[in-house]
């Protein structure tokens, strides 16, 4: 598999400091042919040895391939510059996989900012054992002008004879709920400055039923507007089995709801049961505001997750099924 940017950085170190050993090899003329270069192994063992993905999912194409999981480096990614992704298939067959791939680079509205298609695995074909792992790699750019948010990546395979996409028969174990021919992935992030916009402003640390982490934060610091703008900084821990759904709402002092706003991730694109563990996931939700503003008070702004078949809110392990994420007063 492709190095990993802390691997990718080791192996760089690795080679400058063997390049300064370097010892040249020399031909009868006393012509230099080649260096001697000193190496030590331990750093890429792994790439052979290693293989899991940093971020799992099964997705089942018509029982002719299976994507275990991928790989996207970096996670933050700085305008006008290409993105990487690494997928890690699984042969559920020994026939020819004739598929195409293609692949849209998706905002938080679900609005394609580029795309690509063309054959996923093609030229490794002879590489394709049943049951066995291949690994392609395939790369999107960044323009100039994208605007730093996180986005996401959605995939899928068509027939290039008759358009028709071949059929998700199973994700992550389980046959969809309704018919599936692409799926999301994610998340990655742009930033114009380098800065990580998955770290919070106000840190927190919220255990909902060893499940996900609410690890902080971001707030505007004055609300002047209808919507107050409210960005969560999660970390998965385990993924969930059914999507979830994210509640936000503003209390007043008497615990009373004033307002909220229920959705599921980036707007139902990207749902709980296809996050990966560790993966450190950013959303900014908008919550609205009562006309003509918030009357004078204390008020405290909570969240949390629940099932929305059931009803059936996510706990936490320190008890209650809710947490409080900042408080703040209107004063007359």
């Amino acid at each position: 598999r492709p190095p990993r940017p802390a691997e990718q950085s080791e192996l760089n170190s690795l080679m400058a400091e063997a390049y300064s050993q370097a010892q040249p090899f020399v031909d009868q003329l006393g012509r230099v042919m080649a260096e001697w270069i000193p190496a030590r192994f331990s750093t890429v063992v792994p790439l052979f040895a290693e293989t899991s993905p940093q971020r799992a999912v099964h997705v089942n194409w018509d029982d002719q391939v299976e994507l275990l999981g991928y790989d996207i480096p970096p996670v933050v990614s700085e305008l006008d510059q290409p993105l990487m992704i690494n997928f890690y298939w699984h042969s559920l067959t020994d026939k020819t996989f004739e598929q195409r791939l293609f692949l849209q680079l998706l905002d938080s509205k679900g609005e394609p900012i580029n795309q690509w298609e063309g054959d996923a695995f093609r030229e490794d074909m002879y590489r394709w054992r049943p049951d066995g792992l291949l690994t392609s790699r395939h790369a999107l750019w960044i323009g100039p002008e994208t605007p730093a948010d996180p986005y996401l990546i959605r995939m899928g395979f068509f027939n290039d004879a008759t358009n028709e996409r071949l059929p998700i028969v199973a994700l992550n174990g389980r046959a969809p709920s309704q018919p599936l021919d692409q799926v999301t992935l994610g998340l990655f992030y742009v930033s114009p400055d380098k800065t990580d916009p998955r770290l919070p402003e106000k840190s927190l640390d919220v255990n909902f039923a060893d499940t996900i982490r609410l690890n902080g934060v971001t707030l505007r610091d004055q609300i002047s507007t209808d919507l107050l703008p409210v960005t969560l900084h999660w970390q998965v821990l385990h993924p969930t089995e059914k999507p979830l759904t994210v509640f936000l709402q503003l209390l007043n002092d008497a615990g009373e709801v004033v307002t909220s706003w229920d959705s599921q991730p980036f707007n139902g694109l990207y749902p709980t049961n296809l996050w990966s563990p560790a993966e450190l996931v950013t959303d900014t939700f908008l919550l609205p505001l009562p006309q003509g503003g918030l009357a004078a008070g204390q008020y405290r702004l909570v969240t949390g997750f629940y099932d929305f078949e059931t009803g059936q809110r996510l706990p936490l392990v320190d008890g209650g099924d809710f947490a409080t994420i900042d408080t703040f007063e209107v004063v007359p």
